[in-house]
Order: structure tokens, then sequence, then C-alpha cells
């Protein structure tokens, strides 16, 4: 059984989960939100996106409270392994090495439509405009955003927010 909520008149009711499949793009289930157990479900705060998860079952939240990560500290990058940061850091250099100069040109593709291939990476922007001058100008702020850079261990989450963020610093340094 699914328990709905109406937040029309706040009532509360239990359908099958046929009726909840069935109704659930109509209006009446376009407004209904489901609800679940409070007692078997937990939130927990994601300590990277700063944020409360959606509910989590009960019986998952010590996998969630256990799991470790390695951040870095320029930016919202994470990793499982120690090594991570340092891989992520080496490849912003890296990156920016081979955008050193780079300019987009206008090329056709095979629909007919015009895009900008970057020269750095050959890429071919053909989706929004502005999108490869965006990409340029990300490459190129990456490598003064990240300069001293750290990789931080730190839970990845934890039933409470922080108070001041305390994460223990892990020897990776770029710059």
């Amino acid at each position: 059984m699914v328990r709905l909520i109406d937040p029309r008149t706040g009532q509360v009711r239990e359908v099958s989960d046929e009726t909840y499949r069935r109704v659930w793009d109509t209006p009446e289930g376009g407004i209904a939100q489901r609800l679940s157990d409070e007692s078997q479900t937990n939130r927990l705060w994601d300590n990277v996106d700063g944020a409360w998860t959606l509910p989590l079952p009960q019986a998952t939240i010590p996998l969630y409270l256990h799991k470790v990560i390695f951040r870095c500290t320029a930016c919202t990058f994470t990793g499982l392994g120690g090594d991570a940061v340092l891989k992520h850091l080496k490849a912003i250099g890296q990156n920016a090495e081979e955008h050193e100069g780079a300019t987009l040109l206008p090329q056709i593709q095979q629909d007919g439509r015009v895009g900008l291939y970057c020269t750095g990476c050959g890429v071919l922007f053909s989706g929004r405009k502005g999108q490869g001058k965006k990409h340029l100008e990300n490459v190129h702020q990456a490598v003064p955003l990240h300069e001293g850079a750290r990789s931080v261990q730190m839970h990845r989450f934890s039933l409470v927010p922080p108070p001041t963020p305390v994460p223990s610093f892990v020897e990776a340094r770029h710059g």
C-alpha cells in the first residue's frame, strides 16, 4: 500500500501500488505526494552538496554514514581513492596546457548546422550559444582557482550539518 497526501486538502489516504501507478500522472496523482513510513526512513546531510538527502531506508543509514571520500578544496570534485584529487589536479594542469592558445573554429556538421570546434581538445560545440566560449573560460580559470588546492578526507554524509567545516587535510598540493 502507498500513502498519499493531497496538498489541497491535507488528507492522507492509502491506495494500492497499482492504483498509485495508474493515477500518478493524472491531475489527482500529480498533486499527490507519496509518503514513506517515517519510522523506517531517515534523511542525511550531504557534506559535499550541503543539502539534505531524500528519505533513505533506515537499514542503509550505517552504510552511508561510513562512506569516506576525498574532496578537492578548490571545487566540488570528489573521489574514493586518496590519489583521486591528485589526478584531478594534474588533469587540470594538462588540460590548461592543451588549451594554451586554443580557439574556436566554425565547422559544418553532418546535419548541415554550424558548430564551433575547440582547437585545444577537439570537442565540437553545437548546442547553446556561448557554450564553446564558456568552455575556454572554464579551462583558463581552473588553474588559478586550483592554485594551492589540497585533498580533504571526509565523511560524505552525516546525521546533522556541521557547525563549521573542520575536515582533516591530507597532503596533496598543487602549485
